[in-house]
């Protein structure tokens, strides 16, 4: 008796089951819904901006390929209007420019042997570069005529960490009371990116880590084509969150000093029929 309660209880359940996916089915359809996959890849860099005046944390910053990936969705209100969101893995970040990062963090009392000043540097595949991981909600409102499309609109990001790396090896040579000299120095450094909300305690900060602001928003835009389920977009985004957070390193105040996500992608969506 239980057995035969307990099929009709799965056989009722699996039917309301069927019952509710296909009303969703002719709900999504009737409505203009969509739901998809998206995936591409992001040429990464920042702009910088700095009221201090303390310029050493200013490095020449470099372009930096990256991925993004996740569902999508659209909701068309009508042939030519839609709106397209999803919920995005992004891979943003920047490159720097090996040497002048080394500089910065070895100054030139702390090289083997106090050397001095006049010291000529070469630098042997050094590579120095911050990649941020984000979780993006983009919401773009799009206007499509026949196959092709234009979008704009905000964008939303949650920084989930990431990494800083440095390395590489750096020769330098020069000479000391009429003796040249001449030595490598290897350098192999990775600290870890940490998601920070409001201000910052200097005293909170440990070695190995760095920090930047958890949020990141700003304004998405661009263009694709629109082929039945495929979409080919190209757009740009314009991140208007500064990434370094608030906090206080002898009078001077680091947000001042402003680091903003810039992003050119290009990403290829699928939207399934359902």
């Amino acid at each position: 008796l239980i057995m035969k309660k307990l099929t009709v209880v799965a056989v009722l359940t699996i039917a309301m089951m069927a019952m509710s996916l296909q009303a969703f089915s002719q709900y999504r359809r009737s409505s203009g819904i969509k739901f998809g996959i998206t995936g591409g890849m992001n040429l990464n860099n920042i702009a910088q901006d700095y009221d201090y005046d303390k310029q050493d944390n200013r490095v020449p910053n470099q372009a930096r390929l990256g991925l993004r990936v996740g569902p999508t969705m659209e909701f068309n209100f009508n042939q030519n209007f839609s709106l397209q969101s999803g919920l995005h893995l992004v891979t943003k970040g920047y490159g720097m420019d090996f040497l002048t990062v080394f500089k910065e963090n070895n100054p030139l009392d702390t090289l083997p042997g106090n050397i001095g000043e006049d010291i000529e540097y070469s630098v042997d595949e050094g590579k120095a570069y911050t990649n941020l991981y984000y979780m993006e909600i983009p919401i773009k409102f799009a206007y499509r005529s026949e196959n092709l499309q234009v979008f704009a609109g905000p964008y939303m990001g949650f920084n989930l960490g990431g990494k800083r790396v440095k390395n590489g090896t750096i020769t330098y040579s020069g000479e000391i009371n009429g003796q040249s000299f001449s030595d490598d120095l290897d350098i192999d450094e990775e600290a870890t990116i940490i998601p920070t909300y409001g201000e910052l305690d200097p005293q909170d900060i440990s070695e190995g880590e760095r920090y930047k602001a958890g949020f990141d928003f700003g304004i998405n835009f661009g263009a694709g084509l629109r082929v039945e389920n495929f979409m080919v977009n190209a757009g740009y985004s314009l991140g208007l969150a500064n990434l370094n957070p608030k906090v206080d390193f002898d009078g001077s105040d680091r947000s001042s000093a402003k680091r903003k996500n810039r992003v050119a992608y290009l990403s290829v969506s699928y939207l399934f029929d359902m």
